[in-house]
């Protein structure tokens, strides 16, 4: 009987890593939710602002495959209270509802709003809400539940005492955070104190629901409320509930709050003509991300107040103003309406009257009011001139967020400055030498003959 070749040590260890080495690519997201802030969803991925980069000379940069948050993952909204975190979080289930996935909504505040979740495009009846009141739910039990919505294959729901059969859910939202109640707190008396309890628990629990979430693709947003450490009197005291150990567990961390001076208000107008807040912008930054480089500015972006949808009229108007072509179409149509003025001015007075201004001006003068005339190509390139000036100096206070062509509300404040450089600029070239040169002959009493250049 042959022996038996007795293995290595190296083979027992390569024997005993089958099945835990995969490939590097396997790691990475295998999808991303959008948020409906394009400017967020590429800052999060690529670190920078995409109205500050030329996108095509950004490496991997796919216009058709959506960005936002990496599925799989545990993502933080924190903030203080009234910031947009819960308005946010409806936007991204919306936009996984969109793309055929299924939501679930933990409501450990119980504070789920179907009005709220119509504003920002989701569909309440589709949302998996668990309400924690109901049984009185624990932060214990509350974890094991999102690790069983993780693991799971599929979910099954009472609807009108019907049992019905849904997917696994590919967003769940958390919210709130603090509002959880760990078991001791809930048993015990008000007077007992626990400190640390829920940061205790989240520290032994939470890589245990990141490993859930890995393993089928599911994104997991947690809301979190802002607290103030004690005697801090220089730095940040600005603190999250939770502990350390979920912001090591967390792969994006944004902060939200929003933006209380007036003119980051988003109104429109009613049918009676009176303006109507909307909405308002909120304040996001990129505290922490694992899947582009490091981001220091502060972005901008819509909350809205109440649905808000814009009619064709205003969709067209966002267009232009996302193309960078309101401006120009603005010129050509003052450009058609001087150029008209101009054109009826010639046929109110006769033709012999006209020729006879025309000879009696200086050979030069001549030559020079037959190239500003309107039939010639010397206009193409005047308004070329006027459009390059306007653009650059003319129109420099513009509101409007241009990475959402149609989901905001964009004003543009066409002041009276704007309106007198294009004014002036026409007149001037068209009216402007025809009038002073007459102007100086009636206050000197003299013939075009008696002016000698």
């Amino acid at each position: 009987m042959a022996k038996l070749k007795k293995k290595s040590n190296d083979d027992l260890g390569f024997d005993n890593l089958k099945g835990f080495i995969i490939g590097s690519g396997d790691v990475e997201p295998s999808e991303y939710i959008p948020t409906g802030h394009f400017r967020l969803d590429f800052s999060i991925i690529y670190g920078d602002d995409p109205t500050k980069t030329n996108l095509s000379a950004v490496a991997g940069y796919d216009p058709s495959k959506p960005l936002g948050l990496p599925v799989g993952k545990l993502v933080e909204f924190y903030g203080p209270e009234g910031g947009g975190k819960s308005s946010l979080a409806y936007r991204v289930v919306g936009n996984a509802q969109r793309m055929g996935y299924t939501a679930a909504w933990i409501d450990a505040e119980c504070s789920f709003s179907k009005q709220l979740a119509l504003i920002n495009g989701c569909n309440p009846k589709d949302i998996l809400v668990v309400d924690t009141k109901e049984n009185n739910m624990t932060a214990e039990k509350v974890l094991q539940v999102i690790e069983g919505l993780a693991l799971a294959p599929e979910i099954k729901q009472t609807v009108n005492g019907k049992i019905v059969k849904k997917p696994r859910p590919k967003v769940i939202v958390l919210d709130s955070l603090p509002s959880l109640v760990p078991l001791a707190v809930q048993t015990d008396s008000f007077e007992q104190q626990h400190v640390g309890l829920l940061s205790r628990l989240f520290s032994a629990k939470i890589g245990r629901i990141a490993q859930a979430l890995a393993k089928n693709d599911i994104l997991l947003i947690i809301i979190n409320q802002v607290r103030e450490k004690v005697g801090i009197m220089f730095g940040n005291p600005e603190n999250t509930p939770g502990g350390h150990a979920v912001k090591h567990a967390f792969s994006v961390r944004l902060r939200i709050a929003r933006n209380k001076s007036k003119e980051a208000r988003l109104t429109r107008i009613d049918e009676s003509g009176d303006e109507i807040v909307i909405g308002s912008h909120a304040n996001i930054r990129i505290e922490k991300n694992r899947f582009g480089k490091p981001v220091f500015h502060t972005l901008e972006i819509p909350i809205y107040y109440e649905a808000y949808f814009p009619n064709i009229e205003e969709v067209i108007f966002d267009t232009g103003i996302y193309l960078g072509i309101f401006y120009i179409a603005v010129i050509g149509v003052l450009t058609i309406i001087f150029m008209l003025s101009y054109w009826l001015y010639n046929l109110s007075i006769s033709k012999t009257v006209q020729s006879q201004r025309i000879l009696a001006y200086p050979p030069y003068v001549r030559d020079i009011y037959g190239w500003l005339r309107p039939q010639t190509w010397s206009w193409i390139i005047l308004t070329v001139i006027i459009i390059f000036l306007v653009v650059n100096f003319g129109f420099k206070d513009v509101d409007a967020d241009y990475t959402e062509p149609f989901g905001s509300k964009h004003l543009v404040r066409f002041t009276s400055t704007h309106f007198f450089v294009i004014v002036f600029s026409y007149a001037s070239f068209i009216y402007g030498f025809d009038v002073a040169y007459a102007y100086i002959l009636k206050i000197y009493k003299l013939s075009p003959h008696d002016l000698h250049f």
